[in-house]
């Protein structure tokens, strides 16, 4: 099997060491540069499979014309906010990988972006096969259908092509399930991701219009996480990022959805649940979270979550208006000392010191 070309565009030096080792360590050929303008040219002239790089240093906006002289190359956005890229990072096109990273959700990018890029050349190898053999078919079958007792030909032939064409269905079947779920989740945390949380949220908030039900939203911020990740480093900053994806999940109901919105936030959909339940849900949370002694070797430390609540009104004109609704709580949460849950309260302002009261 050929070996993968990659570009790495980085400019931050603990970035460019980690992405390295990962690409010496996988056995793949590839080439680190820190110049947008000389990137830009390597990748007019040169041939790569997966290009990692930082929005700041390559704009997506030139992708469209890279990618028709090289249409099955992949790219892997790195920036410390995938809000700021919103818009940048397509489905299908693209992925994105927020700063800052360790080397095992950098692996389940790349890994992911192969797994698509692979399973989409597979789809168009089956469909030209599909193509070629039905031309044979007919064909083949004009042939012999003149002549009677050639009849027991035909039916062989379409037993073979039959299963040939079945056992190749399955597998395709099997590799596009596989991409289905991983293009859904978070590969750290093995949460839903932030595509399928904004995908969800807007499935989910038309149709509390049309049954008029309640709807809340969570968002879930780590305190003092980049303190932390600076003081124990990234590995155990990843392994609390798990720690508390799992405390999420086993605190929710079956049908509420819980995602990784951006670094160290996450978001929990609560369909069909008002500003109390809601309320006791996120005590329930922070309590378990605050009890809860990291899996990070000696199990003495210990972090604690601050959450802000959102729930739907006859004024939420949008499920925009519901993710901002519940990002003013957080901020109040953070505001008044961290590890506690706010109430979003719509016409609330957010004043300048609540907002960086946030970092």
């Amino acid at each position: 099997m050929k070996r993968e070309n990659v570009l790495i565009v980085e400019g931050e030096e603990s970035s460019k060491t980690l992405l390295s080792r990962l690409m010496e360590r996988q056995g793949y050929d590839f080439i680190v540069e820190a110049d947008p303008s000389e990137a830009l040219n390597r990748l007019k002239n040169e041939r790569f499979t997966i290009v990692i790089a930082e929005v700041s240093l390559l704009q997506p906006r030139d992708i469209p014309e890279i990618q028709e002289e090289n249409p099955d190359m992949f790219f892997i956005f790195t920036g410390s906010s995938l809000e700021k890229s919103n818009g940048l990072v397509k489905p299908n096109l693209s992925d994105f990988l927020s700063k800052p990273f360790g080397s095992e959700e950098a692996e389940f990018r790349l890994k992911r972006v192969i797994l698509e890029r692979d399973t989409r050349l597979r789809n168009r190898k089956v469909q030209k096969a599909l193509e070629t053999t039905k031309d044979e078919l007919e064909r083949r079958t004009k042939e012999l259908e003149s002549s009677v007792e050639d009849l027991e030909n035909i039916k062989h032939l379409y037993r073979e092509i039959g299963g040939e064409l079945t056992a190749t269905t399955e597998k395709l079947r099997e590799a596009n399930h596989q991409l289905e779920v991983l293009a859904k989740t978070d590969g750290l945390t093995e949460v839903y991701n932030h595509r399928y949380f904004m995908d969800k949220i807007g499935e989910i908030f038309e149709d509390w219009k049309k049954k008029a039900v309640p709807l809340s939203l969570l968002m879930i911020d780590i305190d003092y996480f980049k303190a932390f990740n600076d003081n124990h480093g990234h590995m155990t900053g990843d392994l609390v990022l798990k720690d508390i994806a799992g405390l999420l999940k086993s605190n929710c109901r079956e049908h509420d959805i819980v995602a990784r919105y951006g670094g160290e936030e996450f978001a929990i959909i609560l369909p069909e649940t008002g500003s109390d339940k809601a309320e006791a849900i996120a005590e329930k949370i922070r309590k378990c979270v605050e009890n809860h002694r990291l899996s990070n070797g000696d199990g003495s430390q210990r972090v604690t979550v601050s959450i802000g609540i959102g729930t739907s009104s006859k004024d939420t004109g949008s499920f925009n208006a519901l993710i901002s609704l519940a990002d003013k709580a957080l901020y109040h949460a953070k505001a008044r000392g961290r590890n506690q849950v706010a109430l979003g309260e719509p016409n609330a302002p957010m004043p300048v010191l609540q907002w960086f009261s946030r970092f």
